[in-house]
């Protein structure tokens, strides 16, 4: 939810006082069932990039690295705080232009495996995901995938046969969309002109939000049948 703050202040000028209005646009957390959250891309690759919300705020961070011997993925959650460098308020004319610093908070770590069972340490807790993660037996195509969240409910990882579109819905009778995962996205406070990569997860499971972002990385670069994306800077690893 965004909203404008304006506060009227005065500052004194030599022997003048002058009334400053600052207006300054707040991002507040969405009240429970007010709108969607959106983790949108900010590069193809669904295991190197940044995701932001709606507005272009860095959320969170995955970056995959390569050596010879293995690949490892690491998303941490980006967490922007006001810099000390200023001792005013928010609304202070003289802490508006203060640059934010930004501190990156660990979440997870994947170790991708190609032949052993890829390891998830999530939560303080590591996890193979052929148990946190079991594969449904199918005869053909996209193989769901069901695990147990922290709040002991079942969920899986299915595919919309019509779209291939990936989403997570509740693994019982009334299989509940959670979340899913749209390949364009209209966000137009963010990206006007053009539709971006996102992931929606429904405002009542916003509470599973970082074990559905963890487990759709998984997810998605195992459907790919592909190696997870290399960060841009590593190129020459192998």
């Amino acid at each position: 939810m965004l909203i404008h703050v304006s506060k009227w202040i005065t500052r004194p000028f030599g022997t003048c006082y002058h009334h400053i209005r600052l207006t300054r646009c707040l991002l507040l957390p969405n009240p429970r069932g007010a709108n969607t959250m959106f983790l949108v891309l900010t590069t193809p690759s669904t295991s190197n990039t940044t995701y932001t919300n709606e507005f272009g705020v860095p959320q969170y961070q995955v970056d995959t690295r390569s050596t010879r011997a293995n690949r490892t993925s690491f998303i941490r959650r980006v967490s922007q705080r006001q810099s000390t460098a200023s001792p005013h308020s928010d609304l202070d004319v003289f802490a508006i232009n203060t640059p934010q610093r930004s501190a990156a908070i660990d979440v997870a770590t994947i170790r991708w495996n190609i032949v052993k069972s890829t390891v998830i340490d999530f939560g303080g807790k590591e996890r193979q995901t052929k148990h946190w993660l079991k594969r449904e037996d199918v005869s053909y195509g996209f193989s769901p995938r069901v695990m147990t969240a922290r709040d002991g409910r079942e969920y899986r990882w299915t595919q919309n046969p019509e779209t291939s579109e990936l989403q997570f819905r509740t693994n019982n009778t009334q299989d509940v969309l959670v979340a899913r995962f749209h390949a364009e996205k209209e966000l137009p406070a963010f990206s006007p002109t053009r539709p971006l990569p996102a992931l929606e997860v429904l405002p009542e499971f916003e509470h599973l939000a970082e074990e559905i972002l963890v487990t759709f990385v998984y997810v998605d670069n195992r459907n790919s049948r592909k190696s997870p994306s290399r960060s841009p800077s590593r190129k020459g690893s192998n």
